[in-house]
C-alpha cells in the first residue's frame, strides 16, 4: 500500500453568527495513516467555553486549500452531533472508501466544530436543491454551477461553481449575463454523485454591497455532457422581509427551496423566545412547541435532519389564532435519536435552526 501524502491543515469551528455565543476551538490535531491500510487516525481537543453539545466533521481538500468542498462521510469516532467537547477525541477516517484516487495525490484535512444553532445567518439566502441522474455517458458525475439575475437579466453574483477540466460545459454559465464570473463563488471539482445542495448567500453583489429591494432570478445549470444540459429558474423578491419559497419540482432539479431570514426577523424571533419555543427538549416520545403570534396566522412547523433533509411536516398551513398556541408533535417511533433543526413559516415569519434534540 502506498503511503498517503497529506498536510494537516489547521482546523477550523463554527458558530451561529448572530448569536452572543462563543465558538469552540479545536487545537493539537493530529492525523496519522495505518501502515498498509488507507484509514487515517486522527486524534484532537474541543473546547467551548459555552459548554454546549458540539458537531464534529471532517473535510479534505485536493488543491491546497483552496476549495474545501469534500466531506469525509466514512469516518467514526468522536464525530457527528453531540460530541462532548474535552482534550483526546478521536476519529478515524477511511480514505479508500471516500477518495478512491487517494494514492495519486497530495491532499490536506480539516476538522470542524460547530455549536451554532444551524440557522441561517441573519440577512442571508439559502438556496437548496437535489440533483438527479441525466443518464447518457457519464450519469452521476456532472458539473454544476448557480448564480443569481436581476429580473432584467443583469449579473449579480455567482455563488457556487463545480467543474474542472469541464468548465466549459456550463454553457449558459459562461454565456451573457454571467461570462463565467466566479469571483466570490464556492468552488469546486466536477462532482462525482448527485446528492441535495444547500448554499447559502449573504446577499452581496461584486462590490460586496447588500442588494436592493426587488425581483431576482436564482439560475441553476447542470451537465454531463457536450450540449446544453438542465436549467432551473427559480423567481424571489426582496422587500426586506423574511420569505420562505418552494418551487415545483423540475426533472432533473427536486426539492428545491429558497429561505430567507432578515436580520430584524431573527433578532425579533430570539428575544425572550417570543415567537417560538420548544418547550420538551430533549424530547422522547413526544414534545411540545408554542407560539406567540401577533395575528392570525396561517402556520407550518417542518422538522430537518442536520443534512436538511426533510423529516416530518408537523402542521403543514393550519390556521391558527393570534396569541399563544400550543403544538404537540408525537414523534414517531421510525425516528432515529439524534438532533433535529425545526423550521416554522409564517406569511410574516421565517423561524429556522433551533435544535431539538431527540433521545428515548
Amino acid at each position: 500500500m502506498k503511503r498517503i501524502l497529506f498536510v494537516l491543515i489547521l482546523c477550523l469551528s463554527l458558530s451561529g453568527a448572530a448569536l452572543a455565543n462563543t465558538p469552540p476551538e479545536v487545537t493539537n490535531v493530529v492525523a496519522v495513516q495505518r501502515p498498509h491500510t488507507a484509514l487515517i487516525d486522527l486524534t484532537f481537543d474541543v473546547a467551548d467555553a459555552d459548554e454546549d453539545l458540539v458537531q464534529v466533521s471532517v473535510w479534505y481538500s485536493i488543491d491546497d486549500g483552496v476549495t474545501w468542498d469534500q466531506e469525509c462521510l466514512t469516518v467514526s469516532g468522536d464525530v457527528g452531533p453531540d460530541v462532548v467537547p474535552g482534550t483526546g477525541l478521536s476519529a478515524t477516517w477511511d480514505a479508500g472508501v471516500d477518495f478512491p484516487d487517494f494514492i495519486n495525490h497530495a491532499f490536506s484535512l480539516r476538522v470542524y466544530a460547530d455549536d451554532g444553532s444551524g440557522e441561517i445567518p441573519p440577512g442571508s439566502l439559502q438556496i437548496e436543491f437535489t440533483t438527479f441522474d441525466m443518464g447518457g455517458f457519464s450519469h452521476e458525475k456532472h458539473v454544476l454551477a448557480v448564480w443569481v439575475e436581476t429580473e432584467s437579466v443583469e449579473f449579480v453574483k455567482t455563488q457556487l461553481v463545480y467543474a474542472d477540466v469541464r468548465i466549459s460545459d456550463l454553457y449558459t454559465w459562461n454565456a451573457e449575463p454571467a461570462n463565467g464570473n466566479s469571483v466570490d463563488a464556492i468552488t469546486g471539482a466536477t462532482q462525482l454523485e448527485h446528492r441535495t445542495y444547500t448554499v447559502i448567500w449573504d446577499c452581496s453583489d461584486l462590490a460586496g454591497e447588500i442588494i436592493p429591494n426587488g425581483n431576482y432570478v436564482a439560475h441553476l445549470e447542470m451537465n454531463n455532457n457536450h450540449s446544453q444540459g438542465p436549467l432551473a429558474e427559480l423567481d424571489f423578491s426582496m422587500d426586506g422581509n423574511s420569505f420562505a419559497v418552494y418551487p415545483e419540482d423540475e426533472e432533473f432539479f427536486k426539492t428545491i427551496s429558497l429561505v430567507y431570514q432578515s436580520a430584524a426577523d431573527r433578532a425579533a424571533a430570539r428575544q425572550n423566545n417570543q415567537f417560538m419555543n420548544i418547550e420538551v427538549n430533549p424530547a422522547g416520545d413526544v414534545t411540545r412547541f408554542t407560539l406567540n403570534l401577533k395575528a392570525d396566522e396561517l402556520v407550518t412547523i417542518e422538522i430537518f435532519d442536520e443534512k436538511f433533509n426533510l423529516i416530518e411536516k408537523v402542521v403543514d398551513h393550519q390556521q391558527f389564532p393570534q396569541g399563544r398556541n400550543v403544538v404537540n408533535w408525537n414523534i414517531d417511533s421510525a425516528i432515529a435519536n439524534g438532533t433535529y433543526i425545526v423550521s416554522v413559516t409564517t406569511k410574516t415569519h421565517v423561524w429556522f435552526g433551533e435544535k431539538l434534540h431527540i433521545n428515548r
